[in-house]
């Protein structure tokens, strides 16, 4: 797994088995939580048979809409979450509880802070202009939404290269 620029790892368990979008087969793999995303990646065969790490869930928090726990039998806990009304993904793991009471956590803060840099964007962009009074031209960040001069060479919030 990789991470984006400003991205920390919150927890990963290994987890036995995972079933995606009403699938009944069960696939060994790590369910990592970010700050950001949340991804399951496992041990898939190819064609030929030869295994290869793949990532088959790489969800990012700000579309999540519930994430619950709940225990299908009485050995074993569950994980649900659902990123609007066609994506869904079940996971075994016996930190359900915790795992979802993080996502709520890391969504809240991540849509606080993505609607606070929107705010800030708005009230920049319509404010922004040079000593002769002509509009300044400002670029966005693509890995934090920062607004920089269009002369920046790296961003002022992340220090990313623009």
């Amino acid at each position: 797994m990789l991470l984006q620029h400003g991205e920390v790892v919150v927890g990963s368990e290994n987890i036995p088995w995972a079933i995606g979008l009403g699938a009944t087969e069960r696939v060994s793999g790590v369910l990592h939580l970010t700050n950001r995303r949340i991804i399951f990646e496992a041990m898939v065969a190819d064609w030929a048979g030869r295994y290869a790490p793949t990532t088959l869930v790489d969800l990012d928090l700000a579309h999540v809409t519930n994430a619950v726990s709940f225990q299908p039998s009485k050995r074993e806990w569950a994980l649900r979450v659902e990123a609007g009304p066609r994506f869904a993904c079940t996971f075994a793991t016996v930190n359900a509880a915790r795992i979802a009471q993080a996502i709520y956590g890391a969504r809240t803060k991540l849509i606080a802070d993505r609607s606070a840099q929107s705010q800030r964007a708005a009230a920049t962009q319509g404010s922004a202009k040079d000593s002769t009074g002509r509009p300044l031209v400002l670029l966005h960040c693509k890995h934090c939404g920062s607004l920089n001069d269009a002369g920046s060479r790296h961003c002022g919030g992340c220090g990313a290269t623009l």
